[in-house]
């Protein structure tokens, strides 16, 4: 048991000057793997806006196209109950 302490005295009179440099690189270690973490919830995020706005382009040309064939189909003279169940069957 007592040459396990002496070893363990002895390493750390070894690595003692250098303690301050490890715990150093210990700390930006972390700091860089947070920075990395944080990147990447930003992009996420950033995906995800992007995706919402295709989404949000999606249903306003939808809306419109649907807006200019109500428009065509009443100057036609198609009646108010052909365009809903024309609008219930593709949906």
């Amino acid at each position: 048991m007592a040459f396990l302490a002496s070893a363990g005295m002895w390493l750390f009179t070894k690595v003692q000057p250098y303690l301050l440099y490890i715990a150093l690189g210990i700390a930006i270690l972390g700091v860089v793997l947070v920075v990395l973490g944080k990147a990447k919830s930003l992009g996420r995020a950033e995906e995800r806006v992007k995706s919402l706005e295709r989404t949000i382009e999606a249903v306003k040309q939808r809306k419109r196209i649907e807006r200019e064939t109500n428009e065509a189909l009443r100057r036609d003279g198609v009646s108010a109950n052909d365009r809903l169940r024309d609008k219930w069957q593709r949906d």
